[in-house]
């Protein structure tokens, strides 16, 4: 089943588009039939945008003229009201004509604009002379036309809804609401599927028009404003649009009823839903198009803001301020409720009204200091949060809101402080303050309690009908959520995509703009597929480990560690996974993390074990309990089977050797595949039983392992996934051939020339050379005879060696009457192929900002860091094709830098940007990119230190001093940033010298 990345529930997509059923062309003309034989000669089919009227109007037309009918069609719809009139009575003068002699004329109509009633007096006279000739009439019209019925004489108005889809009985169809539009769109994002089409663009596009066109300009400004509070709000009960828009009443929510599908009125059951808006990220997605609607109608964004906090709705509120944040009103109103915004992830926002709050007036500066607590719970480094912690413990005047406000404050530092492995104070419950937030909270604190102290099966029981996990509605409901997934992953579950999926947490971290919360996802998704799947490649473990030091989560760097160790260990690094190991050790006793303390000394003795030490029978531990028990008792199997005793049974203090532990799973994958003849050794002396039961859970777990997000995919795996060529190269990051997901040690190719001669093979353009190309690049200025010789010796090897299939044929082809040397591009795959594929595709989907990120991010996963330069070329070849991957991962960083700025995911900005000056420093553009959302984030130093960077490279360089754009955009950032500072006092300050932005 394909997964549409729009929606948050697959099985909601996938069942609409199984339950529904368009009305096909015979059907629509079966309708047509009856009309026609009831001898209607004008008829009227009035709806909104997207119920098919065009199409029905094109059947009709086909329908018409295979039966010999004449036809005329008009489209009025980029006709100006001025002219309307006079074009439609010039049309119906040649209709008229053309009838003369003929016995069948039908008139299509489509697309006719709101007028004045002169207008459509006209357009009713042409009509019924166009009817009195014999013609028969169909027009099309939108709501806002219906002043043209009037004009008419006797028109049949046709029920608009039999153009739209059937759903079966008791079946929804939340996602459309039966709108051709919609359906045709979101079938066309499963055809094409998650290879062609990562970002379901054509349904999101699709509901981008519909939103556009249900607050047109033509309707009246009671409609737009009623449709507009439908439209924020997604869905629930009429009451809360009539309170909202009191001129709304029974008739108009009828006519939209009738009308206007996309809205999911229902006046019998006063309520309604909106297609596809009730879903957040869907919603979040056309936010241009309600900002624009937001503009002139604030004071029902306003009141639509205020419905929502009530209702409890806190993440889709945020979204509802941030399309009116310029109104005061709006900010005064956000910094009421900063805290329910920060736990909604809306960080960004509260961030900016602290900047802006007034400083003469207390009651604000209160609510700043509690919303800037809120803010550093999240985000900031330990420090500055415990520093307001004090400063708030200070306050003695609050009102109940307040109190409420530092309850959640207090909630989100006890998260915090378990993920720094600090005592937390206990937090009794109060009926009165608590909300479902804080409820959310407290669940993910039990559940990330036992999962710290390694009690997987606690905390998938606390957490298997918990709704909140599912809710993905805020930090909280996203925290619970990841909770899950670990549990789910360390008992070898496969876990299942849902409403709740891991998807979608990454996407609330990433928009709160926390790059805390987003380094402990996603370095928790790549840890959790080394520890129960084959993965040897930990992505960006040291940054992520970096980032978590300066805010002092040591427990998730333990954790990382331990999985890092593991990896290196897969992939025969010692020395690395054993300073891993300790560091993970030595980080897991301060933060009195007993669990991983022992799984950080198991995976030490693994390393040792498969380094050939015979490890010490006698295990030394701290902590104590049935988990860590558990450990201690596979770290003296282990013992045993490092000293190749497998006669002798093992001594289990807390296992049992009639059943296995799901939660030693991990540990089991670690023993029985990663500690050479040690493992061989394990798998003798463990309890049979354990090495079939534990064999399958973790098979099911590595057949899924590559099912995760998209963006955090790591191609840096050599692992063979389903559908690869047998050979793979990678010349990006590091050098290496893999021939079906098995690494070619450096030494198989030969001498270097053979490791050379690929590597140009693979860095080349068709991945095609002439010989006396490749004898230039790699052997200089030899002649062309000896050169030849020498080229013929290292094919025969580099042939020799990549060899696939049972036919044994090599993947390097040789033309003797071509004279080229080239790779079989049927058995190989280069990963600089995939990265110009993403680059190019991301930099040719501008308009679709969604895409561009994702395609960007694969882009800079594949670049890892840049090509491997391992050939001395002098030709100069290989540099300049190496000067033209490195300008375009610039280009494209800066491309997703710019789409993820305008998705409101600044801190992937600020990262994509800053890749894009590491190639190139003097790049203006990135380094645009790059303040602006640095400023965004508050980040004032290191705006600072970006621009110094870039003065001090352009004035050694070019003599130069930034251009005024460049100045410009620092003074901006800075001042987003709440700094005072500006680019020209930045200027006239000695480096180190400024101690506002440090």
């Amino acid at each position: 089943m394909l997964v549409h990345p729009a929606i948050d529930c697959e099985e909601d997509a996938y069942s609409e588009l199984r339950t529904c059923a368009l009305p096909t062309r015979n059907e629509l003309m079966g309708a047509w039939s009856n009309v026609v034989s009831s001898r209607e000669k004008v008829i009227v089919v009035c709806g909104d945008a997207g119920v098919g009227k065009t199409f029905f109007l094109d059947c009709i037309s086909a329908h018409e003229r295979s039966i010999g009918a004449g036809i005329k069609t008009i489209s009025l719809k980029k006709c100006d009201e001025n002219e309307l009139g006079q074009r439609f009575v010039r049309f119906s003068r040649e209709t008229v004509q053309q009838s003369e002699g003929s016995p069948r004329i039908t008139v299509c109509v489509d697309d006719v604009p709101a007028a004045d009633e002169r207008s459509y007096s006209r357009i009713g006279r042409a009509v019924k002379k166009m009817s009195n000739a014999g013609c028969t009439v169909v027009i099309a019209l939108r709501p806002e036309c219906e002043g043209l019925l009037d004009a008419l004489e006797n028109p049949f108005v046709m029920d608009m809804h039999r153009l739209l889809a059937r759903a079966l009985p008791g079946q929804g169809a939340g996602l459309t609401n039966g709108i051709p539009k919609l359906i045709a769109a979101l079938r066309s994002d499963y055809e094409v599927g998650d290879q062609i089409d990562r970002g379901g663009h054509t349904y999101r596009e699709a509901i981008r028009e519909m939103v556009s066109d249900a607050v047109r300009d033509s309707l009246p400004n009671e409609d737009i404003e009623l449709r507009l509070s439908l439209l924020l709000l997604g869905s629930g009960s009429l009451d809360d649009s009539v309170r909202i828009c009191q001129h709304a009443d029974e008739e108009s929510l009828s006519i939209l009823e009738r009308e206007a599908p996309f809205f999911g009125v229902s006046v019998a059951d006063s309520s309604f839903h909106v297609a596809g808006l009730s879903d957040l990220e869907v919603f979040h997605e056309c936010r241009q198009e309600i900002a624009e609607a937001c503009a002139s109608a604030e004071y029902i964004a306003l009141n639509v803001a205020d419905t929502l906090w009530r209702r409890g709705e806190y993440r889709r509120m945020g979204f509802v301020l941030d399309a009116i944040h310029d109104s005061a009103l709006a900010m005064s109103f956000a910094s009421r409720h900063g805290v329910d915004l920060v736990c909604a992830g809306h960080t960004s926002l509260v961030s900016r009204l602290v900047r802006l709050s007034d400083p003469n007036d207390d009651a604000a500066q209160q609510r700043a200091l509690i919303n800037s607590l809120a803010v550093a719970e999240i985000s900031a480094k330990r420090d500055e949060a415990i520093s307001l912690r004090e400063s708030c413990g200070a306050l003695t005047k609050t009102d109940a809101y307040e109190r409420s406000a530092l309850r959640h404050a207090a909630m989100l530092g006890a998260c915090r402080e378990l993920m720094a492995g600090h005592r937390i104070a206990r937090i009794r419950r109060n009926p009165n303050l608590d909300d479902d937030q804080i409820e959310l909270m407290y669940d993910h604190l039990h559940a990330a309690k036992y999962i710290v102290d390694g009690k997987f099966l606690a905390g998938f029981d606390a957490l298997l009908d918990n709704p909140g996990r599912k809710r993905m509605d805020g930090i909280p409901s996203a925290m619970l959520a990841d909770d899950f997934y670990i549990c789910e992953m360390m008992l070898g579950e496969v876990p299942v995509r849902n409403g709740g999926g891991a998807g979608s947490s990454l996407e609330v971290f990433t928009e709160c703009g926390s790059g805390r919360l987003a380094s402990i996802h996603l370095g928790m998704r790549s840890a959790l597929r080394i520890l129960m799947g084959r993965v040897t490649n930990f992505p960006e473990v040291e940054k992520i480990v970096t980032r978590l030091g300066s805010t002092e989560d040591l427990v998730p760097q333990s954790a990382f560690l331990i999985a890092a160790a593991v990896a290196d260990l897969r992939m025969k690094a010692y020395a690395s996974a054993s300073v891993r190991a300790k560091r993970a050790a030595s980080l897991a006793r301060d933060a009195s993390a007993d669990y991983l303390l022992a799984a950080a000394s198991l995976v030490a003795d693994a390393i040792e074990a498969a380094a050939g030490t015979e490890l010490e029978g006698k295990v030394r531990s701290r902590g104590s309990g049935p988990a860590i028990g558990a450990l201690n008792d596979l770290r003296r199997m282990l013992a045993q089977a490092s000293r190749g005793d497998t006669s002798s049974p093992v001594r289990f203090d807390v296992l049992q050797r009639s059943t296995c532990s799901r939660e030693i799973l991990w540990a089991l994958n670690l023993l029985l595949n990663d500690c050479g003849q040690a493992s061989r050794n394990v798998r003798s002396i463990m309890p049979a039983n354990w090495v079939r039961y534990s064999s399958n859970l973790l098979g099911a777990m590595n057949e899924c392992q590559d099912q995760g997000d998209r963006p955090e995919r790591s191609y840096g795996e050599s692992d063979k996934e389903k559908g690869d060529k047998p050979v793979r190269i990678r010349a990006l990051g590091t050098f290496s051939v893999a021939i079906d997901g098995r690494e070619l040690p450096v030494s198989a190719l030969g001498a270097r020339r053979g490791r050379n001669l690929v590597y140009a093979l693979a860095l080349t353009r068709g991945h095609s050379l002439a010989k006396r190309e490749a004898i230039n690049m790699i052997w200089g200025d030899y002649d062309y005879s000896t050169g030849n010789q020498k080229l013929y010796e290292t094919v025969c090897l580099a042939r020799k060696i990549l060899r696939v299939g049972d036919d044994r044929e090599s993947v390097i082809l040789t033309g003797r009457s071509s004279g080229r040397i080239a790779l079989d591009m049927t058995k190989v795959t280069v990963d600089v192929d995939e990265f110009e594929a993403r680059a190019n595709d991301a930099l040719s989907s501008e308009g679709m900002d969604r895409s561009v990120v994702a395609l960007a991010s694969e882009a800079r996963d594949i670049y890892s860091g840049g090509v491997a330069e391992m050939i001395d070329d002098p030709s100069g070849a290989i540099e300049s094709r190496i000067e033209a991957l490195t300008t375009l991962h610039a280009d494209v960083m800066v491309a997703g830098a710019k789409a993820a700025l305008r998705e409101g995911k600044t801190y992937l900005s600020s990262q994509l940007s800053g890749e894009a000056l590491k190639d190139d420093s003097l790049r203006e553009d990135a380094l645009l990119q790059y303040v602006t959302a640095l400023g965004v984030l508050g980040r004032t130093a290191e705006i600072v230190t970006a621009y110094r960077r870039y003065k001090d490279a352009l004035v050694h360089k070019y003599h130069a001093m930034p251009s005024a754009p460049v100045r410009k955009s620092v003074d901006e950032a800075l001042e987003h940033s709440g700094s005072s500072l500006t680019a020209a006092r930045v200027d006239g300050v000695a480096v180190g010298g400024d101690e506002e932005a440090s």
